[in-house]
């Protein structure tokens, strides 16, 4: 039965929710069996008050730049 390996999945949608109003949204991106940077590299400094910078991957930025184009979409 693996063609019918979703049929008993939990609904991840509210039932009664409007999702074509505004607001804010999660995205969770899931990878089996990978442990790559794919969004991003966390990169730390040397000294004891270095704070943690991200640097965004060639996907990451793709990601990033319609993440933040969907601030222009009228609903």
């Amino acid at each position: 039965m693996e063609n019918n390996k979703f049929i008993n999945r939990k609904r991840t949608r509210l039932k009664y929710y409007d999702y074509s109003t505004s607001g804010a949204y999660f995205i969770t991106i899931c990878i089996k069996d990978m442990r790559i940077p794919l969004l991003s590299n966390i990169f730390v400094g040397n000294g004891a008050l270095d704070v943690p910078q991200r640097k965004l991957t060639s996907v990451g930025k793709i990601v990033d730049k319609y993440i933040r184009s969907t601030n222009n979409i009228k609903g």
